[in-house]
């Protein structure tokens, strides 16, 4: 499985921004044979990173091998629940008087 980590900064969705989501994306959502992560700094670059991630895609072998299960958790010492634990804060915030 490929991803695009949206890392920009801009619009709504800054609450929820995350410094270091492409290394999220590969310790916690990433995974199997020929995976890989793609950010996209600034929308001006998402254009030329969702023609590089096709074309990594369309040009790679059939996967072969051991598949890992989507159970799987990568030996990392990373925060896999840092969405959950934003998503509380943010909730927290919004419910205060």
């Amino acid at each position: 499985m490929s991803n695009l980590p949206l890392m920009t900064r801009e619009g709504m969705g800054s609450q929820w921004h995350l410094d270091d989501l492409d290394v999220y994306y590969e310790n916690c959502v990433t995974g199997g044979l020929g995976s890989f992560v793609i950010p996209v700094l600034d929308w001006q670059g998402f254009a030329e990173a969702v023609r590089r991630k096709l074309v990594l895609e369309i040009g790679s072998a059939p996967a072969t091998g051991e598949v890992m299960k989507a159970q799987y958790t990568s030996p990392s010492d990373y925060d896999c629940l840092i969405g959950e634990k934003i998503w509380d804060r943010n909730q927290q915030i919004w419910s205060e008087p």
